[in-house]
């Protein structure tokens, strides 16, 4: 790091006009031999660090710092800097809010120079700046040329008395945006560099996939050249394939159309129409001569392959040995055969079809549980009688199945009926279901009994309404929070002592209610019960709707689930002032009346060893002074009990 002389600002020694000029003119020194440094740097965090080293020098300022906007966190983290102590630099965060100078500069998107910190009104001074003795201090905004979110804030700070002027701005924002420039330079180069490794893997991945895919590919420039092909295709075909130098080599694949038994021609192969003529060819069936001799079956799919502008620039053709297709229909069969079974067995769901009028077409084991209808007596019939009449009237199941059709899924909750009339709550969802060809032919939809669930669901509103009827009509504030410590709910005596409102108080608004002396240690503490689900306790005071502020014991405990996790915290504020106040009057008395009763001891005991001499022989009543002193004792004890008590 090069070495950096901090000196006072210009105007101490020299000329002010003589100072001034030399002193702007290192500052364009300083941003021209930055913008040559930026230029050529390829690594963000020595880019951070040359500018925080050059800004210092240039309004010869001790500190200098980038910091890196986290929005996740909303903090700015201290990337590079000059000057700091051991351990910033990396590692210290900022608050990125209003509160900050770097902060409000990022919030409001201008520089914002401050010559007096300590008289500051529109931010605080951060720990760190107190912590370095700063008191003045420039911040400005990083941002790139491109529109979005800005990369961070630049910084110098001075620990000395003085001034920075508009000049100094404009110097420090000359940087920023040398950084701006160059920072989104090198992003774009690694994006850059990042996107040809992606391709890369890419087209690794593409071969992979061509290696492991079950039937054959086989890819064809504009001339009908082969230019890749996977295993399959040999094994499809018996043996090596020939690679074909243009599209009249294809006499010598020898197939038959399936259908008819013609030979196929060079250019009726589904490939060379596709690349002659862009023709899309979908499960073309031929039957072949393998190269060992052997005959076969096959399916084959081609498809053009077109540039950006739409000129054909070769082909791709999937090939598939109808064997492994023939296989794969008896094992589908026999799945649906499976699934049948499946749904006849399944009682807990009501799993039926309807055509596209909406007329029951199947009807499972379950559904004639869930609804109480025989399969013999609802097939043909409207589904519509499963509805409400308010839900038939309206025309529900027209509307859900046009979404079905349209969107390729419904779903939805509602009260339907049974046989016997009854309500059922159920969870439905409705998908279309197509023929061989693609078109719909009618819908399958499977129902759940959710009536339980609804009846727990509505118990537990009432619940919770109760619940908040309650926690009104306590005397403390009270409030709940979510697992993350996130205040969503007050009691009205909340708002009655502070006189604000959810929109002010809901997250972490509460803070604003506390005494800046006590808030940070309360924050400090609740964030870690938030964090452990361990029950908090704390006193601190908050601040009533007339300004004063009172104390409250606080409390808060976590609510969990039945599987122990933290869903829910439910907290309260007692006032406990007259407490407090009583506890201090009653700690004094305490105080005097320990100090009365050990100098009446210290009295009694001094009386009490006196020696006798000549005179006090003389004197009338010689014992009734620690007797008196003894009987004051006595009361002063008395009183101190009853204190204490």
């Amino acid at each position: 790091m090069p070495s950096i002389s901090y000196i006072e600002p210009p105007g101490s020694n020299r000329t002010a006009e003589t100072e001034l000029l030399a002193y702007r003119l290192r500052q364009q020194t300083l941003v021209a031999e930055f913008g040559h440094y930026a230029v050529r740097s390829a690594e963000i965090d020595a880019l951070l660090q040359r500018a925080t080293e050059l800004c210092a020098q240039g309004v010869d300022a001790r500190f200098a710092k980038a910091l890196e906007w986290l929005p996740q966190e909303n903090r700015l983290l201290v990337r590079a800097g000059v000057g700091w102590a051991e351990g910033v630099v990396g590692t210290a965060t900022i608050g990125a809010d209003r509160e900050t100078p770097a902060g409000f500069a990022l919030q409001t998107g201008q520089p914002v120079i401050c010559n007096h910190l300590a008289q500051e009104t529109r931010f605080r001074t951060p720990r760190l700046l107190l912590d370095h003795g700063v008191k003045r201090a420039i911040n400005v905004v990083v941002r790139g040329l491109e529109k979005g979110q800005p990369f961070g804030i630049l910084a110098v700070d001075s620990p000395f008395e003085g001034r920075f002027d508009e000049a100094d701005i404009a110097f420090v924002q000359g940087f920023a945006n040398l950084l701006g420039v160059a920072i989104e330079r090198i992003r774009v180069k690694e994006e850059r560099d990042s996107a040809a490794a992606h391709l890369h893997l890419e087209r690794n991945r593409l071969r992979a996939v061509l290696d492991a895919l079950p039937v054959g590919v086989l890819i064809a420039d504009k001339a009908g050249r082969v230019v890749d092909s996977n295993a399959f295709v040999a094994r499809i075909w018996g043996g090596a394939s020939p690679l074909q130098e243009h599209l009249g080599d294809y006499g010598r694949y020898k197939a038959w159309w399936g259908d008819t038994g013609r030979p196929v021609a060079a250019d009726e192969w589904p490939l060379a129409r596709a690349i002659r003529h862009g023709e899309i060819s979908v499960g073309k069936v031929l039957d072949i001569e393998r190269f060992d001799g052997t005959r076969g079956t096959i399916l084959k799919s081609a498809a053009p392959v077109r540039d950006a502008e739409g000129r054909i620039v070769g082909g791709v053709v999937a090939i598939q040995d109808l064997t492994e297709r023939r296989q794969m229909e008896a094992a589908l069969r026999e799945s649906e055969e499976s699934i049948r079974l499946i749904i006849e067995s399944v009682r807990d769901y009501a799993i039926f079809t309807l055509d596209t009028t909406g007329r029951i077409a199947s009807w499972n084991a379950g559904a004639a549980a869930v609804f109480g209808w025989p399969e013999a007596e609802i097939i043909g019939q409207s589904a519509a009688v499963l509805f409400t009449p308010e839900d038939r009237q309206a025309r529900v199941l027209e509307s859900e199945l046009d979404r079905t059709f349209e969107q390729g899924r419904a779903a939805s909750e509602r009260w339907l009926l049974r046989k016997d009339g009854s309500g059922i709550f159920v969870s439905e969802t409705v998908r279309p279901l197509h023929d061989t060809n693609g078109r719909v032919r009618g819908a399958v939809k499977v129902a759940q009994d959710e009536t339980e669930r609804r009846k727990t669901e509505d118990a537990l509103r009432r619940s919770e309404e109760n619940f908040r009827t309650l926690a009104n009509s306590i005397p403390q504030l009270a409030w709940m929070a979510n697992a993350d410590g996130w205040i969503f709910w007050y009691n009205d005596r909340w708002f009655a002592y502070t006189g604000t409102t959810l929109e002010q108080m809901e997250g972490w608004g509460w803070r604003k209610v506390h005494h800046p002396e006590h808030v940070d240690g309360v924050v400090e503490r609740i964030t870690r019960a938030w964090q452990t689900g361990e029950p908090w306790e704390d006193t601190f005071p908050l601040r009533g709707k007339d300004g004063k502020y009172r104390w409250f014991l606080s409390r808060a405990l976590p609510i969990r689930d039945n599987e122990g996790h933290v869903v829910r915290w439910f907290g309260t504020n007692t006032d406990v002032t007259e407490q407090r106040e009583a506890e201090e009057r009653q700690a004094l008395l305490t105080r005097e009346l320990s100090h009365r009763v050990k100098n009446s001891l210290a009295l009694v005991a001094c009386s009490a060893c006196r020696p006798e001499t000549p005179s006090t022989k003389k004197c009338a009543a010689p014992s009734k002074m620690p007797r008196r002193a003894l009987t004051r004792s006595r009361g002063s004890t008395t009183i101190y009990g009853n204190a204490m008590r």
